[in-house]
Formats: structure tokens, sequence, C-alpha cells
């Protein structure tokens, strides 16, 4: 065995394999096998668990930004001997660098040949100047021993083929080898989404709870059937028609688990969480907000996606009707209701919709206890300022309640 320029050996554990990691994920990306010599002799490692958890923890500890989804660590026998491989994709967000040393030329390494040279101030510079146009999607997978059964029977179910040809046009595979986005769409995908309900606010007490995993496609189908059994009804009969309310719009929730699916950052450790409460669903997806748009800005329609490629995907399949209409869609069907709230910060995308019973039973329940209320009574419940004075004119209209009084004195009779 030869070192080259994606192949490096080291005989045991030293910092040195953190430059190395640093190196190959600044270039294209390589392997690095520890237990093997500098002149390619294998002599193994003594305990190859402890060895990956140092290995890991080292990684960890010393290089930035984090490389824990674009790198994976195996124990493999070559020769009857104990060698750690620890595979490092070309990285989606370079420089990377020694943490110890910081964002300077000094820690910044890349891979010429078969050594690992810190950068100059001159090609940091370019480095840094240079837009992140390699997208994580678009770059190599770790694993190329993919299948991909569950992507191709929704393919064929909407009367597409998925050979090789049809791979690369979506970019599913670069040539003859498999990208992210096909690791993301295959049987094999292991980035979990995690679905909770939950008695109370504590969380104390689970109702039910899963755990999605392969293609995610898959894991939209999962989370929906999780959701849908959930999602509580409640009928009314009006005249002589019974009408169905369900705690959550399914269009909603469809729009915001796509949401997190096809926009989270699939670089960052972390899992979509859901949880289901008795007067709320929330969903949490790792990753801020992509470029510069705030969430004012998304809620006009304006599209920006960090995966465009899987986002494709879902629009071609049909699962998503046009670019940029998800929020704008929610917002829409909780009009007059208590609206959704949309939070963000560097790490994460904070979804939250309402219940619609919650609001509907509180009210009732105000209506009938009450020989008089107010917009404020409204705003108790959960009622935003606009959608307790639109609930008040419709009442009114109704002639469910009538007007007394003007002013800050303003009250309701209830009739």
């Amino acid at each position: 065995m030869k070192e080259d320029s994606r192949t490096e050996f080291k005989e045991e554990v030293s910092d040195r394999i953190a430059r190395a990691a640093i190196a190959f994920s600044n270039s294209e990306g390589g392997t690095i096998y520890v237990g093997i010599d500098d002149e390619g002799n294998i002599v193994g490692v003594k305990d190859a668990d402890s060895t990956s958890i140092r290995c890991a923890q080292l990684l960890n500890d010393n290089v930035r930004p984090d490389i824990t989804m674009t790198s994976r660590l195996n124990r493999i026998d070559l020769f009857g001997k104990d060698v750690v491989r620890i595979d490092v994709s070309e990285g989606p967000n370079k420089p990377y660098y020694l943490r110890e040393k910081g964002l300077r030329a000094e820690g910044v390494y890349v891979r010429r040949g078969i050594v690992n040279i810190p950068v100059s101030e001159e090609m940091l510079r370019v480095m840094l100047q240079t837009p992140r146009s390699r997208r994580y999607e678009t770059i190599l997978s770790l694993n190329q021993d993919l299948t991909f059964d569950f992507t191709r029977s929704v393919f064929m179910k909407y009367g597409f083929e998925l050979g090789i040809e049809q791979m690369r046009a979506l970019h599913i595979m670069d040539g003859d080898m498999y990208t992210n986005l096909g690791f993301m769409l295959s049987d094999q995908f292991d980035m979990p989404v995690k679905a909770a309900m939950f008695q109370d606010d504590y969380k104390d007490t689970f109702l039910d709870r899963a755990e999605f995993t392969g293609s995610v496609l898959e894991q939209f189908d999962g989370v929906m059937r999780f959701i849908s059994g959930h999602n509580t009804k409640k009928s009314v009969i009006d005249d002589v028609e019974r009408k169905d309310t369900t705690a959550y719009p399914i269009v909603a929730v469809r729009e915001a688990v796509l949401n997190a699916l096809i926009h989270r950052d699939y670089t960052m450790q972390g899992t979509i969480l859901i949880s289901i409460y008795p007067d709320r669903l929330t969903i949490s997806s790792p990753g801020g907000l992509n470029e510069t748009y705030s969430i004012e800005d998304l809620k006009t329609g304006i599209s920006s996606t960090r995966n465009p490629k899987l986002a494709n995907v879902f629009y071609r399949l049909g699962y998503v009707e046009a670019y940029g209409t998800g929020i704008p869609r929610i917002m829409k069907l909780y009009r007059n209701k208590e609206q959704p709230t949309f939070k963000v910060s560097d790490a994460l995308f904070f979804v939250t919709l309402p219940s619609m019973l919650s609001e509907k039973d509180g009210l009732e329940s105000l209506l009938s206890s009450s020989d008089f209320i107010t917009r404020s009574d409204l705003e108790s419940l959960g009622y935003s300022r606009a959608s307790a004075i639109n609930e008040i004119n419709a009442l009114e209209e109704q002639g469910r309640i009538e007007k007394v009084g003007g002013g800050r004195s303003t009250r309701y009779r209830v009739l």
C-alpha cells in the first residue's frame, strides 16, 4: 500500500490526523488509515474501538467548521489486523482549519501530492473570497453502497423511470459515483426525523413517538402518517350537514414538513424534531435561514433553498407545487385564526402551528359561561389582536353577540 493524493497512513493516533482531515476537506477528499506506518506496512491497532473513539474526539475538538456529516469512521480488518479507516469528503464549508490556530493561514491545510501543507496568505484570501458553490448535496457520498427501493417505487408511482441516466440528470449520480443527494434519497440514509406526542408542555409523558430513517421521501411519508394519526378531529352539525375540523390543516402540516426536509442543513449534527402538544404542533430543523432573507421576506413568497437539487426532485414528483409558496400557503390557511410563528437562529428553524380546536373550544366555553365578553378575553385564549377582531365581527354577523358601549369600555353582550 502507498500514500497518494487521497490516501494517508498513520501508525497511531496523533494530532496530525486532524491536519490530514482538514487538508482532505479543503481539497478533493481522501482516506486516512490508522494502523499503517509510513512505509505502507500494516501494523494494526491494539484496541480498534478505543482508537475510533479517540479519532472521533480529535476531529470533533480540533477541526472547524464541523466535519461530522462529511466524514465517517470504520473499523476494518486488513490481513488479520485491526485498522481504523477515516473517510473524509470534500467539504462544502471551506476553508477548514485547526481550532487552536484559528482562521489563519498557518491553520488551514490543503493536500498536495502526499503531503498536507498550510496555505499562503494569498491563497487563504482567495478561499475566503470564493463563493461556496459546492453544496453538500453535490459532493460525492462517502457511502457508495446504496439502494433506492423506496425512491424508485415513488418514481414509478408517478410514471417516472429512475435509471442511471435519470440519476445523472437529477444529480443523484456524478458520473459513476453517487452524490450526497443520492445518499439522501437512498434506503441507507441515516439522518433521522424524530416525532413525539406529549401529554403536556413538560414533556414528561410520551403518548406516542417514532423515528424515521431511509430516503427523505420515505421520511416524509412516515411523518405525515404519524401526524395524521394524531390530528384530532372535531365534528359540528350545522343545520343538516356535519362539518369536520382537524386541529391542524393537513395542507399546512404538509408544507411545514416539506420545508423542514428540503431546507435543513444536512452538514449539521442534529435531527428534525416534530412535537405535538395539546394546543400546538412544532417542527424544528437544523440550519437557520439561507442567504440574507428574513422571515418576513419568506412570507411574501421569496424562494431560497439550501438544497436546490433536492427541492427539484420534490418539485418533479409533484410534492411541491411552486417554489416559495409554502409559507404564504400556511399563513393563508390560518387566516382569521391564531397565526403560526416562525423563529430562526444561526442553527435552527422553528415553526409552531397552533391547534385550530383549542381556540374554538376555549371560545365556546367563554360564550357559555359569560354574560359579556371583550376583545381582551379572546386574546387571553391565544388569539392575536387581528384574529380577535375578526372573530368578534363574525360573532356579531351570526347574531351571537351585540356591541355595548364604545372606545376602551367596549364590550359585547352574549345573546
